[in-house]
């Protein structure tokens, strides 16, 4: 099963940066950040749809903010980085970091 959904986790994350690098052929910068909007809006989906089965603690809530403030910047950088340069060599970079 571990096989299974690390396969899945590294097809999804691949899928992921070559949706970013079509996306970015084709839009303009102020698309980036709707781009980075409905991946956010993704997870509240998924969030909103698991409810009840993920365990929450309010103690986490600023913690979970500057997570969240913090994963926007890096997606909005690597969706600009992917943009600009060749995809395997953002994708080097972003895993090595």
């Amino acid at each position: 099963m571990n096989a299974i959904l690390l396969i899945a986790i590294i097809l999804g994350v691949s899928l992921q940066d070559v949706s970013k690098k079509i996306y970015n052929k084709r839009a303009t910068a102020a698309g980036t950040y709707f781009f980075v909007t409905l991946s956010a809006l993704a997870a509240a989906i998924f969030f909103a749809l698991s409810s009840g089965k993920l365990d929450f603690n309010p103690a986490i809530i600023p913690y979970s903010v500057l997570f969240a403030i913090s994963y926007t910047a890096g997606v909005v950088g690597s969706v600009i980085a992917i943009a600009s340069g060749p995809l395997s060599l953002t994708s080097l970079i972003v895993s090595f970091s």
